[in-house]
């Protein structure tokens, strides 16, 4: 059994260190975020990953694992230090290294023996000498062999990848350090790939990173042009993928690849059983079970409209960077990342790249017939666009005021009448629904004519 320090408690280093725990090692998580380190005390997973829960709770009470703000309560006596905090897209679409070297300066400050410092996040190659550096002058004391052993979990099967690993990449200059990292993954008989040096190692991350992403976009260039041509860009890429040089993985048509978000503040059309609700996504992801089926409205691209789809992950990330609104004319307003895709009537298009001519189609619509998106005009940045048709979901809507708020919203739009199910609802419910006519163009009114909504 071996005393490991995971530096940073988000998805790779909680993964990684409920893993290795599993595994028989003494794993302790220190992360800087006390709200963080605070939840996980408390058996609470910060982020949804299906079997994670289980086991932490299970490798928390055998003591294996542990969590800590402090690095001088994990690091001294540690044999291997893992780096694995965020490395966010800088302003100019660099990797942001600020957190790994402040990682490393913690480490050196709290180290008081040899250790074998682990870089596991995303980071470009020539980093490990970065490190390296840091540590040296900020100890001198004791020496500290850097590795890099980059990982490759997908999201929704973290656990399976990491216990079923394809490969093993483990890199350093010196290679009794790399063989040392080497045996904390022998229990998993899986291949190990040993590099001379660092450089290499972060290579193959960076490398396998880029090709699949090439895949996944070459994919879809196809896609267009069969579209243009008549073919069918699925069959395309099922005969594509029967050549064994090729194969079939990543040559799915869709989206493409990313970490685009939405602020956990939108809200998204929940189905639960018969039960449909107007849900926050940081509720959605909070809430979420594997147990219990959980379904959203969302575009799909095979159908060209809008269904019910299955949620197999809820994931939840920090973002620093610039967030996009995209508002409409009713005032509904859509916060997310730059490379947000939105689907429009000329394909999918990133929120950064949304202009006057696009139009984005909405369809939501409820049983009562109280119908919260038809024909309206979006807005993003004084640019208007048209929007599509709406869809019927024949389930049991939960009237909620966000969802009456969103009535009213249309109303606004259209300058319909207001649906009779208006009266029989409860007051905080109609004065969402006022909200939303304020919302929308902010000057309808049934008073004749003039700026103000009486609603008895």
């Amino acid at each position: 059994m071996s005393r490991v320090a995971v530096i940073g408690a988000g998805y790779v280093g909680l993964t990684t260190a409920a893993c290795l725990a599993d595994l028989g090692n003494d794993v302790i998580v220190v992360d800087i975020n006390r709200e963080k380190i605070n939840q996980l005390l408390h058996n609470h997973v910060p982020f949804f990953e299906p079997g994670l829960i289980e086991l932490v709770e299970r490798n928390t009470k055998a003591g294996r694992l542990n969590f800590t703000t402090s690095y001088s309560e994990a690091v001294p006596g540690a044999e291997y230090a893992i780096i694995a905090v965020s490395t966010p897209e800088g302003e100019g679409g660099e990797a942001d290294l600020s957190f790994v070297e402040a990682a490393a300066g913690s480490i050196a400050d709290a180290m008081d023996g040899p250790l074998v410092v682990v870089n596991k996040s995303t980071v470009p190659p020539l980093t490990g000498d970065m490190v390296s550096k840091v540590l040296r002058n900020r100890n001198q004391k004791h020496t500290a062999e850097v590795v890099s052993n980059p990982e490759f979990l997908r999201e929704g099967s973290a656990i399976q990848d990491f216990m079923h690993p394809d490969r093993i990449v483990i890199g350093s200059h010196d290679r009794a350090a790399g063989e040392k990292v080497a045996k904390l993954y022998e229990p998993l008989n899986a291949p190990i790939l040993i590099t001379p040096n660092i450089y290499t190692a972060e290579m193959v991350k960076y490398a396998s990173n880029a090709f699949l992403a090439a895949r996944i976009s070459f994919i879809n260039e196809i896609a267009r042009i069969s579209e243009r041509v008549g073919a069918d860009a699925k069959l395309v890429a099922e005969g594509m993928g029967m050549d064994k040089r090729i194969g079939p993985s990543y040559l799915d048509v869709g989206l493409g690849y990313g970490g685009s978000c939405l602020v956990g503040e939108e809200t998204v059309l929940v189905r639960r059983g018969d039960r449909v609700s107007l849900t926050a996504l940081a509720q959605v992801f909070t809430e979420f079970s594997s147990i219990e089926e959980t379904e959203v409205l969302a575009w799909q691209p095979e159908t060209g409209s809008v269904g019910f789809a299955r949620v197999s992950a809820a994931t939840m990330r920090p973002f620093a960077g610039e967030i996009f609104e995209v508002r409409t004319q009713m005032g509904r307003r859509v916060l997310c990342t730059p490379d947000h895709p939105f689907v429009t009537r000329d394909g999918v298009k990133l929120a950064s790249e949304l202009g006057p001519e696009d139009c984005l189609p909405i369809a939501i619509s409820s049983q009562s017939g109280a119908e919260l998106a038809r024909s309206q005009e979006l807005v993003r940045s004084g640019a208007h666009m048209s929007a599509g048709a709406a869809t019927e979901v024949a389930v049991r809507t939960e009237l909620s005021s966000g969802l009456w708020r969103g009535v009213g919203m249309h109303v606004a739009a259209e300058q319909v009448p207001l649906p009779d199910l208006t009266w029989t609802q409860p007051i905080e419910n109609k004065r969402a629904l006022l909200a939303g006519y304020w919302r929308g163009d902010g000057s309808w009114s049934y008073v004749r004519g003039g700026p103000s909504v009486i609603l008895e």
